[in-house]
């Protein structure tokens, strides 16, 4: 017999296993143990263990995308694949093409103790949970790219509150990746201040395919948000732990998009119904100041008139008085008057010059004495009736 070379051998016991039947499509069951993804091709690794033996596992980048979940180390998961041989090296492995935890114990004790974990930690506490806004300018969404859950809360948003504008952050939503995608996304977002909302929606699917929406760096990157964060995942009866930190859990991806923005359209017949009432306010309170102005007008009316009257009335009075008083004053002032002339009169020389005398004047001076007469000196002797002009030659003086 020839000698053959190593690479013969690994090249034919590869060929060996790979014709094998029963090893083209295999299930095993362990625990997983050392497990590592290649940053550069995205291939996982790991070994599958028992009690007793081992086997290494190979998961390439395109099946290790389409996990519903992460598996971990000391996890029981079944793999789902093919054995062969790793030429180079001479051992045998198994292709993983699918893997699923090991039984519903195992994901349920996984689940509660990181729940557990992470409630002790408050991150499921309401106190720390952000209000929605009523109004948003924009939301950031969070899904996969062409996903049923992305064109369904566009479908909503754009029907009921097409204001807004929307940011989609495509990520996986299983597979190796889908759990460092998600977190990346929503640290993104948690650096960008104008955002109002953020949705993170996947649609329904099992439980495994839900898995990854339990993971720890997903619930953290979460709690750090600073703004409030609506989580779709699945449908109503799937609670994930993504749910309990978020700050409001939406049934579906539909209900997420109406929860995240109002009905424009019942907006408006708000306002609408707002405006038709203060319309009509207005115009009660515009009558009843109407009436109010009225009442007070024609109140305020009958008090000046009512003190108007008695204003005319007290000034009649006194103007009546006054008159009176003026009239007796009057009266007694007109008799004293005649009285007074009455008797100048009887003393006034023209009543004297009635009776036939007359009074002598120089230069309009009267002169009572003839002591005040000269001789040759022109004098003017006053009648009742004028004057008369005369010079005086001779002057007699009475004893």
């Amino acid at each position: 017999m020839d000698p053959i070379s190593v690479s013969a051998v690994n090249t034919y016991v590869k060929a060996l296993l790979e014709s094998d039947r029963k090893l083209l499509n295999i299930m095993v069951t362990g625990e997983v143990s050392g497990i590592s993804v290649n940053s550069i091709s995205g291939h996982m690794y790991f070994v599958l263990k028992d009690k007793t033996a081992s086997i290494k596992i190979a998961c390439f980048k395109t099946y290790a995308q389409r996990l519903p979940f992460v598996p971990k180390d000391g996890m029981k998961v079944i793999v789902q694949g093919k054995i062969s041989l790793f030429e180079r090296d001479g051992q045998y492995q198994l292709i993983a093409s699918d893997m699923h935890p090991d039984g519903e114990g195992e994901i349920n004790k996984v689940l509660e103790a990181l729940k557990a974990k992470l409630s002790s930690e408050g991150l499921f506490d309401e106190s720390r949970k952000i209000k929605l806004i009523r109004y948003p300018k924009i939301i950031a969404l969070v899904t996969a790219k062409g996903s049923a859950a992305l064109a369904d809360i566009l479908n909503v948003i754009s029907r009921r509150y097409p204001l807004v504008k929307i940011i989609v952050f495509p990520v996986f939503v299983q597979g190796t990746e889908a759990e460092k995608s998600i977190v990346s996304a929503i640290n993104e977002i948690n650096m960008i201040d104008d955002i109002d909302t953020v949705i993170v929606a996947r649609g329904g699917g099992s439980k495994e395919d839900l898995f990854i929406f339990n993971s720890e760096s997903i619930a953290r990157a979460v709690s750090k948000l600073r703004h409030p964060m609506i989580s779709a995942v699945g449908h109503e009866t799937d609670v994930s732990i993504i749910d309990m930190v978020a700050d409001v859990r939406a049934a579906t991806p539909s209900a997420a998009a109406e929860i995240a923005v109002p009905d424009i359209g019942a907006e408006l017949m708000k306002i609408y119904s707002s405006r038709r009432y203060i319309a009509a306010a207005i115009d009660r309170y515009t009558e009843n100041a109407k009436l109010r102005i009225s009442e007070s007008y024609e109140s305020l009316y009958r008090s000046i008139d009512i003190t108007l009257t008695g204003y005319t009335t007290n000034l009649f009075n006194i103007y009546t008085d006054t008159a009176q008083l003026v009239d007796s004053k009057l009266s007694s002032e007109k008799k004293r008057v005649y009285d007074f002339t009455k008797s100048l009169n009887a003393l006034s020389p023209l009543n004297v010059l009635d009776r036939g005398y007359i009074y002598t004047t120089r230069n309009n001076q009267q002169i009572s004495s003839i002591k005040e007469i000269n001789l040759d000196e022109e004098l003017i002797l006053v009648f009742k009736d004028g004057y008369v002009s005369c010079t005086v030659k001779g002057i007699e003086e009475r004893e």
